[in-house]
């Protein structure tokens, strides 16, 4: 579970504050309308839903990629180290395999999450008045962008990724029973059927663990994007 969320947490973070910066800075241009209304179409789709279109769509492209001779790389069912062998480059072939559809189906609904925010907190800071003047200066627009507004930009996303951590657990839960991975997700959905009420106690205290860990985190963040906060 946590190979699962900390790499769908990283790279939803990556392309959405790509995707965000770039729609702040076209805003209403065709990248802007595509990313807005794809953001909007993910985020709108519970997520159990969104792990069986992407399932589906793996068990088709296994199939096409079986054709032409590169057998199923793609797992759709059960978790990364069952049944692997061969060489060390084998294996790390194997193992991505496992780990694509289902990383790729937390990092839609985050990706729609943080590109949203994002582009958002970028058009504030751009409306700045420190901004229109470094602008009036005739200072590049790239220089103006991330020298000068990209990291007040970045506030909103630390405290919206510390806060969604705990969200990222929980659909968690749903990856990994349409998927087959035996995680925390698993094991909290197995104790619920077999009425162990201190399993599912354990999960929800470690769940508000590492929210708590992630915000305090998410403090010492705000002191590093902007000199004026401080952490006396």
């Amino acid at each position: 579970t946590a190979r699962l969320v900390i790499a769908s947490e990283i790279i939803a973070l990556l392309l959405g504050m790509a995707v965000g910066v770039i729609g702040a800075v076209r805003q209403y241009s065709a990248f802007d309308y595509t990313a807005t209304g794809i953001a909007f179409t993910m985020f709108s789709m519970p997520l159990f839903c969104v792990a069986l279109v992407i399932k589906s769509l793996g068990i088709n492209v296994n199939d096409w990629l079986e054709k032409v001779g590169l057998g199923r790389w793609l797992t759709t069912a059960g978790p990364p180290g069952e049944g692997f062998n061969g060489s060390l480059g084998h294996q790390i072939y194997q193992y991505t395999g496992a780990f694509i559809l289902p990383t790729i189906c937390l990092v839609s609904i985050q990706f729609a999450l943080y590109s949203r925010f994002q582009r958002a907190s970028m058009l504030d800071v751009l409306n700045a008045d420190y901004v229109r003047t470094a602008q009036a200066k005739g200072i590049s627009q790239a220089r103006v962008v991330f020298r000068h507004a990209y990291r007040n930009a970045l506030i909103p996303i630390a405290t919206v990724s510390a806060l969604n951590f705990g969200s990222l657990v929980g659909g968690a839960v749903i990856t990994e029973t349409v998927f087959g991975w035996q995680g925390m997700g698993k094991l909290l959905v197995d104790s619920i059927n077999h009425l162990e009420p201190y399993m599912v106690l354990g999960f929800m205290m470690t769940t508000a663990v590492f929210i708590i860990a992630f915000n305090l985190i998410a403090d010492i963040l705000y002191a590093f994007l902007d000199p004026r906060i401080r952490l006396d």
